[in-house]
């Protein structure tokens, strides 16, 4: 199992995210949005009373679109409810916020699933982004290329899942210099993902636990053999054959035995947040879910 769980950082970043094709990840992506589209957007579909569009700046992601904004709630909001509650504004009193508009690879109940894992972990303790209600009482919404794109398209049955998140505040844990990451962080961002999973025993949604492939779940781990002819460097491929040989004998005829359950399948260190405080960093969050799935306990620390 040691050799097994090492299986991602060696192979899989070697390998990246060819099991996808290019194309499709491109055709399936949604359309590229301007500030004052996202400006607009959000403010037809979600009870903004302000957005302020010079605020707008696109955060990077392999297949969704995530859009960072500032801006004021409207009185619909109404603080403490089922919608959830107001963070602290800045010091322009303006509060955080993401547009995420997802891929057509993440059908409407798989994001419906997500929406109720967060708001789920938020219940829990867990730091995390949570959906805001829109304008017609819903956690997403589903928009047309056409209304986003702004144009006539002559692919009228695309469809994207449109959402409005609740903005973790801080730095990435990739991101800080080497020298803050103490042997406490590093413990305690440990810790904070072992807290996520335990808080998830008691949480299930069929979308989620219906998940049959994710290139990303590690029981699926052998399938991106056939990815090997990628990898030009002959030394990285011979090593990451090593690993799939040492999986396959020592991890496969194990997988039964492991305890499993909904666990976040991504937390690596530009998906947990940290804050500084007096020279040291605390966790703060985790974000980026749309790698959940039923799997392995053990693969959350192996990822």
């Amino acid at each position: 199992l040691r050799t097994g769980i090492r299986a991602r950082p060696l192979a899989l970043a070697l390998i990246g995210r060819h099991s996808r094709s290019m194309a499709s990840v491109s055709e399936l992506r949604p359309p590229d949005l301007c500030r004052r589209t996202v400006a607009t957007l959000v403010r037809e579909l979600f009870p903004f009373e302000k957005v302020e569009e010079g605020s707008v700046k696109q955060f990077p992601s392999y297949d969704d679109r995530n859009y960072y904004f500032q801006g004021t709630l409207g009185d619909e909001f109404v603080p403490g409810s089922s919608k959830g509650t107001k963070d602290q504004p800045n010091k322009d009193g303006l509060e955080e916020f993401v547009l995420k508009i997802n891929s057509m690879l993440y059908p409407r109940d798989l994001v419906d699933g997500l929406n109720c894992m967060m708001s789920h972990l938020r219940g829990k303790g867990i730091q995390c982004p949570y959906p805001l209600t829109s304008r017609n009482g819903r956690q997403l919404e589903m928009c047309s290329e056409s209304r986003l794109s702004k144009c006539e398209t002559n692919d009228k049955e695309k469809e994207y899942c449109v959402r409005v998140l609740f903005f973790i505040r801080g730095d990435v844990l990739d991101k800080i210099d080497k020298v803050h990451i103490t042997p406490g962080l590093v413990y305690e961002t440990g810790k904070y993902v072992g807290s996520l999973d335990a808080a998830l025993q008691d949480f299930q949604h069929p979308a989620i636990s219906s998940r049959e492939f994710l290139d990303w779940d590690l029981k699926h781990f052998l399938t991106l053999k056939r990815l090997l002819p990628y990898i030009d460097d002959l030394k990285k491929r011979n090593m990451a054959e090593r690993v799939f040989k040492d999986f396959k004998e020592h991890v496969s005829p194990k997988l039964s035995l492991l305890k499993q359950g909904v666990i976040h399948g991504d937390a690596n260190g530009l998906n947990i947040v940290v804050n500084r405080e007096n020279n040291k960093y605390k966790v703060a969050g985790i974000i980026d879910f749309g790698d959940c799935v039923q799997s392995c306990y053990i693969f959350e620390p192996a990822i």
